[in-house]
């Protein structure tokens, strides 16, 4: 049989030079798509708690309890979780090999030395808890609640052998679940990924 002889046609060129080192562009660029996405999760979630509306599901109120020790101390407005602002600022998007973390990390802390993921446990998942007060906060309680009009009795607070003792009910109050079931759903992921990815490569591959 004779030699057979094979002609290229077409721009074998541009191709062999797309594809020169693809493996490193890929990489790079799929990293760079996923800590894209992590900033969006995370910028989802700040903007629902700061508009007490994560996923669109809406905080519940605070008690009158809540609101008149906020005002006595003189902070004003009554969304839950935003007074001091900590919470949204601890929100953290972290890459961890090929992974990226969207949440609050345990080594964040609040003021006081708090575990920040413990607070943030809290106010995900509610939480009820009795606590021993002291003369000098009951005697903040009694004026905070009497400068609101608020009864300082009820069931909330009582006393255990001569001690006062207060129950604490916080109501969870989701800010990362509604965020992530309204935009973290599989096929939406997905779409966004795949145009982060092909811009990342500059679309020399096309677009989704």
């Amino acid at each position: 049989m004779g030699a057979v002889a094979i002609v290229l046609t077409g721009a074998w060129r541009k191709a062999e030079g797309l594809t020169l080192g693809f493996s490193g562009q890929l990489n790079a660029a799929y990293k760079k798509a996923a800590l894209q996405e992590g900033h969006f999760l995370r910028n989802e979630i700040v903007r629902g708690i700061r508009s007490g509306a994560p996923g669109g599901k809406s905080f519940l109120p605070l008690s009158e309890k809540t609101l008149a020790v906020r005002r006595f101390k003189g902070r004003g407005g009554s969304k839950p979780l935003v007074v001091s602002g900590e919470l949204a600022r601890s929100v953290t998007v972290k890459a961890e090999g090929d992974e990226v973390f969207v949440g609050l990390l345990r080594s964040g802390s609040a003021r006081g030395g708090k575990s920040m993921a413990n607070l943030g446990e809290i106010h995900e998942f509610g939480k009820t808890f009795a606590m021993v007060l002291t003369p000098k906060a009951r005697r903040f309680l009694a004026m905070a609640f009497r400068s609101s009009g608020i009864d300082a009795g009820g069931s909330s607070t009582g006393s255990r052998g001569g001690v006062a003792v207060a129950v604490i009910v916080i109501p969870p109050r989701p800010f990362l679940t509604p965020v992530f079931e309204q935009q973290g759903r599989p096929e939406l992921v997905r779409a966004r990924f795949e145009k982060r990815l092909a811009a990342a490569l500059r679309f020399q591959f096309g677009t989704p």
